[in-house]
């Protein structure tokens, strides 16, 4: 902690002709800073939730389209699941591929 409010205060002392912080000061501060917690506004959370897509909620028409491109892309082909995601369009490469072993492991679950 104290190199870091050393080098607090001595930038402290060439900002623009203001007098350098006494100790205690810089030490408030440093405290101040390692006990932050930043936390984003309830707007600004609100409109990242809204704005990116729930992954792991499939609609239906997603559903049947990842189950056409699973059968229309081989398991044998290198970038398989690049076109799945692809075709399903809506999903990323990782959400395809959790929706997918979440179906294998429910198909297991009924036997």
């Amino acid at each position: 902690m104290g190199s870091n409010c050393r080098l607090y205060n001595e930038h402290r002392k060439d900002s623009k002709g203001l007098p350098p912080k006494t100790e205690k000061q810089v030490i408030k501060q440093c405290k101040a800073v390692q006990t932050m917690n930043v936390k984003l506004p309830a707007t600004t959370q609100n409109q990242l939730g809204t704005a990116l897509p729930d992954e792991d909620v499939w609609s239906a028409t997603e559903q049947k389209t990842l189950e056409d491109a699973i059968k229309k892309h081989p398991a044998s082909d290198a970038e398989r699941w690049e076109k799945i995601s692809t075709d399903v369009g809506t999903k990323s490469k990782k959400a395809c591929i959790r929706r997918f072993k979440y179906l294998v492991q429910m198909v297991k679950n009924k036997k």
